[in-house]
């Protein structure tokens, strides 16, 4: 189970920020974040999230001079 996944079960246990950070091994400002960043109309997806990394990582990346 990833740590997005885990970050969502924590949210449907309505678990604190505190208690799922704990659970996976991060720091509570690092879960903050990820819920904050990746939260819409007030639930947070996993797999949208993952999504969003995707393209944001491909989209930072150096772009061919010759196709």
């Amino acid at each position: 189970m990833s740590e997005r996944e885990k970050i969502l079960v924590g949210i449907t246990q309505e678990k604190s920020i505190r208690e799922i950070a704990r659970d996976i091994g991060r720091a509570p400002s690092t879960v903050s974040r990820e819920m904050k960043r990746n939260t819409i109309a007030t639930s947070y997806s996993a797999n949208q999230a993952q999504q969003n990394y995707v393209c944001k990582r491909e989209a930072c990346r150096r772009k061919k001079l010759l196709s």
